[in-house]
């Protein structure tokens, strides 16, 4: 018997995935936070200046937004530009 799930995000919760890195620059956020904190980076375009990061498909723009905001650095949850 297949379990129907509710959302996408019960989904990911329920798989253990984790999204924890710009998949097309090959960096985690946790070294791109350590970057933003020694450089004063505290937005996306400050960033940008210093690392390659959040150029091609753009689908890690809202998890380092809110890595820059809260600190966070693994998400079990979609995040949409939207939010």
């Amino acid at each position: 018997m297949t379990k129907e799930y509710q959302s996408e995000q019960e989904l990911i919760f329920e798989m253990g995935l984790k999204i924890d890195k710009c998949i097309c620059s090959n960096i985690t956020f946790s070294e791109l936070r350590k970057i933003a904190i020694s450089n004063n980076a505290d937005d996306i375009n400050k960033l940008q200046e210093i690392v390659d990061v959040a150029k091609n498909c753009r689908l890690c723009v809202p998890y380092l937004k809110e890595m820059l905001k809260t600190g966070e650095t693994e998400f079990h949850k979609l995040i949409t530009e939207q939010e």
